[in-house]
């Protein structure tokens, strides 16, 4: 698996909420379109433990039975 460039990833948001305990959250993407559901597994298969409110994420959008999920998770560094 190789990293991504930010750039690539088809859409950026910020974590709206994020609850561990539940393993899962919602995020909200820059671009005004609705929130996009996170789970844990996203996380895990793109090698993060948790997202945290107010954090710039850049994501896939992948329809799932009337859900939007989001996968291929990119964390964008402060800078």
């Amino acid at each position: 698996m190789h990293p991504r460039n930010p750039q690539s990833a088809a859409t950026a948001g910020t974590v709206k909420w994020y609850e561990p305990d539940l393993g899962y959250g919602y995020i909200n993407p820059n671009d005004g379109s609705r929130e996009v559901f996170v789970h844990f597994t996203a996380l895990d298969s793109s090698g993060l433990s948790s997202l945290s409110k107010g954090q710039t994420i850049h994501f896939d959008k992948r329809a799932d039975g009337g859900l939007t999920r989001a996968a291929n998770l990119l964390v964008s560094e402060a800078h």
